[in-house]
């Protein structure tokens, strides 16, 4: 089977896994996230009881997605993160670490983001394993749940609620919350001793 072949019947695959839980209906249900380039993701965080803020400047998101971050943590660090398009199809696993700054180029991990393999099998069979550590280990997503309540401030600068499925481990001592939008699945929240939530999407001036 060719390349293109082999990709044509994933995206079919996909697709027809998604059509079992209704996901138009769903998302006629709620509001989706609509993430564009040249917009503004600003993420609260706690680690370990330290709070502060993690904003996220989209620059592309053109078959790969780039980003800079900056932090308004102890370090203000800042850098750039590259995901390649193969991680954003088919990645497990993450690299959630922030705090050395400078430019990463992620082929095998997304961040922010989880991939449409992931997303898939979170929306068709409500549980997937993912690494939450680069790839070092695994932990098993379970009982995934859509809800349309996850609270944000739009680049209105309004409160809106938006669509998402939830999902967390056996002893819920990992929880993901991840948009509902199989274009960009971004993690809305996610808790694992620490955690991350999206508070305000802008548009960058």
């Amino acid at each position: 089977m060719t390349k293109f072949t082999l990709f044509t019947a994933c995206l079919f695959s996909f697709n027809v896994l998604l059509a079992q839980v209704n996901l138009e209906k769903e998302l006629a249900s709620g509001n989706s996230l609509e993430v564009k380039e040249g917009m503004t993701l600003v993420y609260g965080a706690n680690y370990y009881g330290n709070e502060f803020d993690i904003n996220f400047h989209i620059k592309s998101l053109n078959h790969q997605v780039v980003f800079d971050y900056d932090g308004t943590g102890g370090r203000d660090n800042s850098g750039t993160i590259i995901m390649a398009e193969k991680a954003l199809e088919m990645a497990r696993a993450q690299d959630n670490y922030y705090h050395d700054g400078g430019k990463k180029n992620l082929e095998n991990q997304t961040t922010i983001w989880v991939s449409k393999l992931v997303f898939n099998k979170l929306v068709s069979q409500g549980e997937v394993s993912i690494s939450t550590d680069g790839g070092a280990s695994q932990v098993r997503l379970m009982d995934g749940v859509i809800q349309h309540d996850f609270p944000i401030t739009n680049v209105e600068n309004a409160e809106t609620n938006i669509s998402c499925i939830y999902a967390a481990t056996a002893d819920e001592k990992v929880k993901y919350w991840v948009s509902l939008n199989e274009d960009n699945p971004i993690i809305l929240r996610m808790e694992m001793g620490w955690s991350i939530w999206l508070k305000e999407v802008k548009m960058d001036k």
